[in-house]
């Protein structure tokens, strides 16, 4: 005589094969809801020459005063974080000061490289600057960061902006009305695949149940 126990359901009849699937399912939405993973978008600038077009916003402008300037030299990239710390420090005074005379000048040489030029974007922007400016006309890259009004047009009289033209500017991202309606979109579209894909697991798990206790499998054997 075999003493009585508990039957135990392998782990790949199709109950535990619903669980596996489920738990894989949930490892994807978690996965898909880092940060890391999400597209991110990369806007290319694009600086036209006055040649080029003759509009109000591709004018030359100059510096109007170049004093009370706190000027930095990045050359190749640098490691030393005091002078990053520095320029933070700066900017951030800079942008808490109510005197608009205070100036911050970055320049770069040749042996700079990209990832200096977006690092003091990020300082600036983290620090909240009012206005800065990059100045690509020099051999060498200038980046200007005021609180006060920094340029001039050298042209007074700009050639009038075109009206009544069959031409249009296309918006490279939707407005935030169309994004918030374009996102709440597909949270409802995830819900609903979701409660689907539940709906359809307690369906399967009763039937299996049903089917059991219809074929129910003996949980001891008598000699």
């Amino acid at each position: 005589m075999y003493l009585p126990r508990r039957y135990s359901r392998k782990l790949f009849f199709p109950p535990g094969l619903l669980a596996l699937a489920f738990l894989l399912l949930m490892g994807c939405m978690w996965v898909s809801g880092d940060a890391r993973l999400r597209p991110i978008f990369v806007t290319t600038a694009y600086f036209p020459t006055p040649e080029s077009s003759a509009y109000d916003w591709t004018r030359f402008y100059r510096i109007k005063e170049k004093s009370n300037w706190k000027e930095y030299h990045i050359s190749e990239p640098i490691t030393d974080s005091t002078i990053w710390k520095s320029l933070c420090n700066r900017f951030i005074f800079l942008s808490n000061s109510a005197d608009s005379s205070q100036r911050i000048k970055v320049y770069f040489d040749s042996k700079t490289k990209y990832e200096s030029i977006v690092r003091i974007l990020s300082i600036a922007e983290l620090a909240k600057s009012k206005s800065y400016i990059i100045d690509l006309a020099d051999e060498t890259t200038n980046f200007y960061i005021t609180e006060g009004n920094l340029l001039a047009p050298i042209h007074k009289d700009p050639f009038p902006l075109t009206c009544a033209s069959d031409y249009y500017f296309v918006p490279l991202y939707p407005s935030k009305n169309q994004f918030i309606n374009f996102s709440k979109y597909l949270r409802l579209e995830n819900l609903f695949i979701l409660s689907a894909f539940i709906l359809y697991t307690v369906l399967l798990i009763i039937s299996f149940r049903f089917h059991y206790i219809r074929n129910p499998t003996p949980p001891y054997a008598v000699e």
